[in-house]
């Protein structure tokens, strides 16, 4: 209990990725356990993530033609179908809340992508299976102790798959070349 509550609250309190599969491991053992599964929960459903990227990634993601479908612009959802996978990440955070995924991909691409002309878009996948964790109850459980700066990760749901079905992409943002 005290090493779970530790990389809980390590991961919560940092801006980093902090969990290991080893806590990934001993919370899917946790929502398996009746001590425990009334605030470590599995979760399955829609997941969302922001991320800044670049007409090279569009490319690489997007349908074929998809400079040319009538009306891309801010605010239009395109379907999709492939796997999202993240970068040497041994457990990937994504949100349940398409709000929050707005504001961190426009984040994102004034961060990232200084100068550049990136698309702000929010993935859309598909959390199913047995390696997902939602850790709603469990921030909940901490609130007092963060004072607000954690706007949104009460949404954040966790997964050790090193690939997510994504199903579509809103295009959140068209920053314009200067």
């Amino acid at each position: 209990e005290e090493a779970l509550r530790n990389f809980i609250l390590q991961h919560v309190d940092t801006d980093s990725y902090s969990l290991s599969s080893d806590a990934m491991e001993m919370l899917l053992h946790a929502a398996n356990d009746p001590r425990y599964n009334d605030v470590i929960k599995r979760y399955s459903g829609p997941v969302y993530r922001g991320i800044a990227v670049g007409s090279d990634w569009m490319d690489n993601n997007l349908p074929p033609g998809w400079k040319k479908m009538k009306g891309l612009g801010e605010g239009q959802s395109i379907k999709v179908n492939f796997d999202y996978v993240p970068e040497d990440i041994e457990i990937d955070s994504w949100t349940k809340d398409p709000e929050i995924a707005t504001d961190f991909a426009i984040t994102r691409q004034y961060r990232d992508y200084e100068g550049l002309t990136p698309y702000a878009i929010v993935l859309k996948g598909t959390a199913t299976g047995q390696k997902w964790i939602d850790l709603q109850e469990i921030i909940q459980q901490y609130t007092d102790a963060f004072q607000g700066d954690y706007y949104g990760e009460e949404a954040e749901v966790i997964t050790s798959l090193q690939s997510v079905p994504i199903i579509e992409i809103q295009v959140v943002k068209i920053r314009d070349p200067k």
